[in-house]
């Protein structure tokens, strides 16, 4: 027998022997790789690196930007300007009227029409407008296209409301009015009543409220023609004489053809300098807002 054989028979086997086991295969690492939130975070890291790869930084020239500042310096240049709040539609006009003039911006600067000259940014735009709208031309207007844009704008065409009558303002005092009216009635008022009266003729109804007060100008086109009456506006009390109201008259698109050509070819050109920015923007990536 060799000296290997007794060697085996003194050291029985305890099993088979197991190779020692790497870090990545501990009951810890395991229990971490089963983790939801692991696979999460892998997965966002994977889309991260990706998108880094397949969509490459924007190059700041090519980056439009709308923001909340300049979202609110637009809505407070309107609101100065006009001593109002603008409206929905009037914020979204502003927006696209910012988005297409610094796209028209950044067009004119990558056309270098800013070298050699130091021209403002609305110097540019006004070089770049000319050469868009010399491009385009406005279309010849249908008989349906005027008359839904009449329908759409009826505001300004249609003849308001008018009325002509006298006014007698007469201060706080109800009844030093009412004994005014009573020595008006009687053909006895002083010469320093008559000298009072202002005429207002064919005013729009819609203009008076601002002078007066809605209670009082409704109160006007409910009274009877040639009769003084006591009247309370918004300041105070008037001896008032209605004289005439005409009615509202709701135009036809043969009475304003004219004007209405105009503002709808005013219109049908910006639409397609619109489309013509519009071209223009899609090297540009916008964010914050929506090109019109």
């Amino acid at each position: 027998m060799t000296d290997e054989a007794v060697d085996s028979f003194s050291h029985p086997a305890a099993g088979p022997v197991r190779a020692p086991r790497t870090w990545w295969q501990t009951d810890a690492v395991r229990r971490l790789l089963r983790e939801p939130l692991l696979h999460f975070l892998v997965l966002g890291a994977l889309l991260f690196i990706v998108n880094a790869v397949v969509v490459p930084g924007v190059p700041k020239e090519r980056l439009i930007e709308f923001t909340p500042e300049i979202r609110k310096s637009l809505i407070n240049t309107f609101t100065e300007q006009q001593k109002r709040a603008p409206s929905p539609a009037e914020i979204k006009r502003l927006t696209d009227d910012w988005l297409l003039n610094e796209i028209v911006y950044r067009e004119a600067l990558a056309q270098g029409f800013d070298k050699g000259d130091d021209m403002i940014r609305d110097r540019i735009n006004q070089k770049m407008r000319l050469l868009i709208f010399s491009n385009i031309r406005p279309g010849a207007p249908k008989e349906a296209d005027l008359q839904k844009w009449l329908n759409a704008h009826r505001d300004r065409y249609d003849v308001p409301q008018r009325i002509s009558f006298f006014d007698l303002p007469m201060g706080k005092s109800q009844a030093d009015a009412q004994a005014t009216l009573k020595l008006i009635d009687a053909g006895k008022e002083p010469a320093s009543v008559r000298l009072l009266a202002r005429s207002y003729n064919n005013r729009p109804v819609e203009t008076l409220t601002a002078g007066f007060s809605k209670p009082f100008v409704a109160t006007l086109r409910s009274q009877p023609l040639h009769q003084w009456q006591v009247i309370q506006s918004g300041d105070g009390w008037h001896i008032v004489r209605v004289e005439g109201i005409l009615p509202k008259h709701a135009v036809t698109v043969a009475e304003v053809s004219g004007p209405l050509v105009e503002e709808w070819q005013q219109d049908d050109l910006r639409k397609r300098a619109a489309q013509a920015v519009r071209v223009m923007a899609k090297p540009y990536i916008i964010k914050g807002a929506t090109l019109p």
